[in-house]
């Protein structure tokens, strides 16, 4: 059996490994649910390895929802001694776009990729052919993060890293990779032609993410992109007649965009015209694969020239091809740099299906959605089976570690929203800051709206208010800079859901107001989501909101050492329902800004004493 990654296992470890064991032996779609801290990456890993290691599995492959998290998993890997590969962005990792500092969108570095390649102008991909397998494999694992393992295959062997770290997959006993590889149909294609899903363990970290289904299987692409396509199709095909079918097809599609889109996605009816957009798919991949030939012929030796070639119509194509599939549906949005079109699932069934393809599944998530929305999502004839880390005497350190705080008398429900909230909820975060101790007071919206007009009340400096294009190196930044700082995020957002700021060992996060139930802004497509769930729509809404609010509260206890104070600054957050999904420990109710700030003291006085804050 593979050792257990360190000397001495954590209360509930070995415990939940064991029964892991049993569940994905049967086949099961296992569920554990366990707080940051645990050490959910070391049992998964233990378990998955012994069984691969008893043949009950080929292989295991490890999906991660960002880069960032392919770290830790390398490190346990490591430490057990085991074999594996990784898969993310090839764009990121080719040493041609990276040694010349070229930032291109992912369409255009795969025709400018696949181009070179058919050249023979690509060094890197040319020299893979004269490095062994065992060289890479000594290069990855002696690396020390997922970005210096692609720098140096590159540097010290002068291959090409995504393609090196490709071939790796059919001998790796574990394959770690970003959510794409598995879930988005353009991608995982690249994965599975070489992986056999039949014998192989999904394990999906951050497996909360499920219920954003949509955003796991769909695509998008910027309406304006349809008529940069439709110029590139007069270009190379002037008088071929497959381009005017698609052209056609693609102009009555424009046809239906109405231009007055807002932020929320707004359903468009092309029912009428889906068969038709079916019978031009397969064209449409053709007429690309065509453009990528007639482009590769047009490149000169120069790689610099060659990184400069963009091309619109092979996205449009991949997203006709998304579109014309079974339960997905066209959606229109105003976003930041325009209107955007989505192809989108009505239901969670994409998504069953690719979980079903495997032998068995573990998800692993600290906020798991309820076992109900689960089996919606994921479930199968081989049934759900629910893990909580808790029943098996882990400790639960969001809740133990936590003062938390209802405060009555206010919400960000839409029916309320006027100026006059909007003061209240600034009043609130800025009383609370002015309270607050060294480090860092998070303050987390419903949306970007919400928080906007809140921010326009705000007094306290410094601050960080995130944007949709905002880098988190910003926020790191900032941490530097201050001694103290107040976060303005939005609940899932990459600040709520997706940073870990530590000071001397400790989260540097202290307090966490959840200014408003985070319920997902309704539009048509959230609309349609929550009827597919259940009879209950609203279990939809509060899965989603509870979700959110854990998520921002996990970022100030990150283990035993941490020690917060949430205030949950919204009237319905008292619903027992809600409560039930969020399992939080509320210990006091709060009816005034002026008890909230007195039971902020409070909590200050003691952090002061047990930290020295």
């Amino acid at each position: 059996m593979p050792r257990f990654p360190y000397d001495r296992a954590r209360p509930g470890q070995l415990e939940i490994a064991k029964a892991l064991l049993k569940e994905l032996e049967g086949g099961a779609v296992a569920v554990l649910d366990a707080p940051t801290g645990f050490g959910k990456t070391a049992v998964a890993l233990y378990t998955s390895l012994t069984l691969v290691e008893k043949g009950v599995f080929s292989r295991v492959i490890y999906v991660v929802r960002t880069r960032n998290e392919i770290d830790p998993v390398m490190r346990e890997l490591k430490s057990m001694n085991t074999d594996f590969t990784v898969l993310y962005s090839a764009r990121r990792m080719c040493p041609l776009a990276s040694l010349r500092g070229v930032d291109v969108d992912p369409y255009t570095f795969w025709s400018t990729c696949s181009s070179l390649r058919l050249r023979g102008l690509c060094p890197y991909y040319a020299r893979l052919e004269r490095v062994d397998r065992d060289s890479v494999e000594a290069v990855l694992r002696s690396s020390t993060d997922h970005v210096s393992a692609a720098q140096r295959v590159a540097d010290r062997l002068g291959v090409c890293p995504f393609f090196a770290f490709l071939n790796l997959v059919d001998s790796a006993s574990v394959v770690i990779a970003t959510y794409p590889y598995v879930f988005k149909k353009r991608v995982s294609s690249i994965l599975m032609e070489t992986v056999d899903t039949s014998s192989s363990l999904l394990i999906v970290d951050e497996a909360h993410s499920l219920i954003d289904f949509g955003n796991l299987v769909g695509e998008s692409i910027p309406l304006d992109t349809i008529p940069k396509a439709l110029n590139e199709l007069e270009k190379f095909f002037p008088q071929d007649p497959r381009a005017r079918e698609v052209t056609q097809i693609l102009k009555t599609v424009l046809g239906t965009v109405p231009r007055n889109a807002d932020r929320g996605l707004r359903y468009i009816d092309i029912e009428s015209m889906r068969d038709t957009i079916r019978q031009i798919v397969e064209v449409a991949k053709e007429l690309s694969i065509e453009m990528r030939l007639a482009i590769a012929t047009r490149i000169s030796k120069s790689v610099e020239d060659s990184m400069t070639v963009e091309t619109r119509f092979p996205q449009v194509a991949s997203f006709l091809e998304t579109l014309a599939r079974d339960g997905f549906e066209l959606y229109v949005s105003r976003a930041r740099g325009g209107i955007e079109l989505h192809a989108l699932p009505s239901s969670p069934e994409p998504v069953k299906e690719i979980l079903n393809a495997f032998k068995a599944v573990l998800l692993m998530s600290g906020t798991a959605p309820p076992k109900s929305v689960v089996e919606r999502i994921a479930g199968s004839q081989r049934g759900v089976s629910y893990i909580d880390s808790e029943d098996y005497g882990a400790p639960n350190y969001v809740r133990s570690n936590t003062c938390v705080v209802l405060l009555r008398g206010l919400s960000s429900s839409y029916r309320l929203r006027d100026e006059h909230v909007y003061r209240q909820y600034a009043q609130l975060v800025d009383r609370v800051f002015a309270e607050s101790p060294p480090g860092i007071v998070m303050a987390v919206y419903p949306s970007y709206e919400f928080m906007h007009s809140v921010h326009r009340y705000l007094r306290s400096e410094p601050k960080v208010v995130e944007d949709s294009g905002m880098p988190v190196a910003k926020l790191y930044e900032a941490l530097h800079r201050e001694e103290k700082l107040l976060v303005n995020a939005v609940a899932s957002g990459k600040l709520s859901e997706g940073i870990e700021v530590l000071h001397g060992g400790r989260s540097a996060i202290h307090t966490v107001i959840v200014a408003g139930v985070p319920y997902p802004q309704p539009n048509d497509y959230v609309n349609r989501v929550a009827k597919s769930f259940s009879s209950d729509e609203n279990e939809f809404y509060r899965a989603v909101a509870a979700i959110r609010t854990l998520q921002a509260v996990g970022r100030a206890v990150r283990s035993e050492h941490d020690y917060a104070l949430i205030i949950l600054a919204d009237s319905r957050f008292g619903s027992s329902e809600l409560l039930k999904m969020l399992r939080l420990r509320i210990r006091f109710v709060a009816r005034s800004l002026e008890k909230v700030v007195e039971i902020a003291r409070a909590f200050y006085a003691e952090l002061h004493r047990v930290r020295g804050l």
